[in-house]
């Protein structure tokens, strides 16, 4: 069986380089670590767990803050993408208090700041004129910290009844027991039948004349 043999010369030079090898797959890896790579993107941030909606609107109204300061440059717009993924999670997180004080469903809210930070997102991409972009991140901004100040506001709680169940309890009151129509009475036994069963000829004024003039001596 034939072996391949290595010069020499040449073994300490592999060996050299095998090492460097070694010792640059380290460092690569020390890089990967807590102090090598740069923080991860704010949708990264936003999928973590454990976020409160109260902190989820925070940050979303800090990257808000970023988009105007920044008139949509490189960095605002970074912020704006970021903000767009914050909504998109905001429903993942429950409510301290699902009916607001106002008499608004704090649902409905998000929902509704979900809706324009993806009408401003298609705005930018589609090129809409810049000023307008911005006056519609300073309405959503807008909205949401009036939303977290209703939040930690008084008078919040939870959500009323449906209303399907509040239309079924006042349908059981209408019709009573065993859904038999509740009526006051029918028109045998209210006794309003005349006692000769005669009745007046239609166009008949009463005695007396029309209705309103005194009855002739």
């Amino acid at each position: 069986m034939m072996r391949l043999r290595i010069p020499r010369t040449i073994a300490p030079l592999a060996l050299g380089l095998l090492v460097a090898g070694c010792e640059r797959a380290g460092a690569d890896v020390a890089d990967s670590g807590e102090g090598g790579q740069l923080p991860p993107p704010a949708a990264a941030l936003t999928a973590e767990g454990g976020i409160s909606l109260d902190r989820r609107l925070e940050l979303l109204d800090a990257d808000l803050a970023r988009v105007i300061e920044g008139a949509l440059d490189s960095d605002a717009q970074a912020a704006l993408l970021a903000a767009e993924a914050t909504t998109d999670r905001l429903l993942e997180d429950e409510p301290a208090a699902a009916w607001l004080a106002t008499g608004y469903l704090v649902e409905a809210r998000l929902r509704q700041i979900q809706a324009l930070a993806d009408r401003i997102v298609a705005e930018f991409r589609r090129g809409v004129q810049k000023e307008l972009v911005l006056e519609d991140v300073a309405e959503l901004r807008l909205a949401v910290g009036d939303l977290r100040n209703r939040i930690t506001a008084q008078g919040n709680g939870p959500a009323p009844a449906p209303l399907d169940s509040l239309l079924a309890g006042s349908g059981e009151e209408r019709t009573g027991l065993g859904g038999v129509p509740a009526t006051s009475g029918s028109s045998e036994d209210s006794g309003t039948d005349t006692d000769d069963g005669a009745e007046d000829e239609p166009g008949v004024a009463p005695e007396g004349g029309p209705l309103g003039e005194p009855i002739q001596p």
